[in-house]
């Protein structure tokens, strides 16, 4: 089995069961106070395998699952057997990566939580556009097909959205 349909499955799973179960939930947040003064690491990585809802599950899976399969296979071509291995090294560095910011700008505050793969998922949507930035989309939500650069556009403007508009407080 290819290691990006067994991340959607891990993730899609995870995310059901820290959603069901709010101590398992909170103890998977990314809390810069927590990972930066009491040195709970596993923080960093484990924020990116559970979801604020439904939709933001959905989204992320959907693009994970759209884009993840090709970029495995380029992988493949360009590591041999050892492509599997470094997609999941692209996707876990994506989640570690994109929390670096806000570990930096929020590790005093006690406060602030984040969670979600959106960081994982666009470094396998724009590894994706990079290696064929002119493959023709067609998506559920808009039935015309579109470059891959213009939905990687949308995809930017749906994260600044998502991040400017959902606090996720416990």
């Amino acid at each position: 089995m290819q290691a990006y349909l067994i991340i959607c499955g891990i993730t899609v799973l995870v995310s059901l069961w820290a959603n069901a179960n709010h101590q398992i939930k909170s103890k998977m947040l990314f809390n810069a106070f927590l990972v930066h003064h009491k040195k709970e690491y596993f923080r960093l990585l484990s924020h990116g395998f559970i979801h604020g809802d439904f939709f933001h599950l959905f989204v992320n899976v959907y693009v994970l699952y759209g884009f993840g399969g090709v970029v495995e296979q380029n992988f493949r071509v360009q590591f041999g057997q050892s492509g599997s291995l470094m997609f999941v090294f692209l996707y876990l560095s994506g989640i570690l990566v994109s929390c670096l910011p806000a570990l930096t700008k929020h590790k005093n505050n006690l406060h602030y939580n984040a969670l979600g793969a959106s960081g994982a998922v666009s470094a396998v949507l724009f590894s994706s556009i990079i290696m064929h930035p002119t493959a023709s989309l067609m998506l559920v939500i808009l039935p015309i097909p579109i470059p891959a650069f213009i939905f990687g556009i949308l995809y930017l403007i749906y994260e600044a959205s998502m991040n400017k508009n959902y606090k996720y407080c416990p």
